[in-house]
């Protein structure tokens, strides 16, 4: 979750840290098993945002445990001002035991990363029933009811299989994206139809 300050300043050169460089997530089409598509997230890791943990790509346990992806550049959007990155003592706690889990070796990434995300309080019960009321799991309805509660502008998942159904719509003054659709939102580019 986070809030917009602007568009960073793109270009077409250098490495995704490099400040000038724009990034290019064209999605992929399962039907067809080509690119582009309407698919960003967890169709083909094919130079496209993909996960091999369980749940989906958790936007934090995937920066922490792979500086070159995709999610580590909304680290490095952050930090040029494009926009402020928040999250739950739960999304921590949660990300934070993934990692121990699978990927003790990014703990200290994840440590780093974390002193540029501002944390929010929890969200009150009556929101997180609010958030269950969404279809959310009782394990990411205090993640909803969190950004909500924040005032976030929107909160980014790659988790598809429990959010899925909601990428797109505006609850509670919180638009749900899909990592793809804000990255191209912090970026200016055009994001998929």
């Amino acid at each position: 979750m986070g809030k917009q300050f602007g568009r960073a300043p793109v270009d077409t050169q250098g490495a995704w840290a490099n400040p000038r460089t724009h990034l290019l997530i064209a999605g992929f089409n399962p039907v067809t098993g080509s690119k582009p598509g309407p698919c960003a997230v967890n169709c083909s890791n094919d130079g496209e945002v993909y996960s091999f943990h369980q749940g989906g790509a958790n936007v934090l346990f995937a920066a922490a445990s792979s500086s070159e992806g995709r999610s580590a550049a909304l680290f490095v959007l952050a930090e040029r001002g494009a926009c402020t990155l928040l999250a739950s003592a739960h999304a921590l706690t949660e990300a934070r035991r993934n990692l121990e889990s699978r990927y003790p070796n990014a703990l200290g990434r994840f440590e780093k990363l974390i002193r540029a995300v501002t944390i929010v309080r929890e969200a009150a019960s009556s929101q997180v029933a609010w958030a269950r009321r969404q279809g959310l799991p009782d394990e990411d309805a205090p993640i909803l009811a969190a950004a909500a509660a924040a005032r976030a502008d929107v909160l980014v998942t790659g988790d598809r299989s429990h959010f899925g159904h909601l990428f797109g719509c505006t609850l509670e003054g919180v638009r749900i994206l899909a990592l793809a659709d804000t990255l191209s939102l912090l970026t200016g580019r055009k994001g998929r139809k």
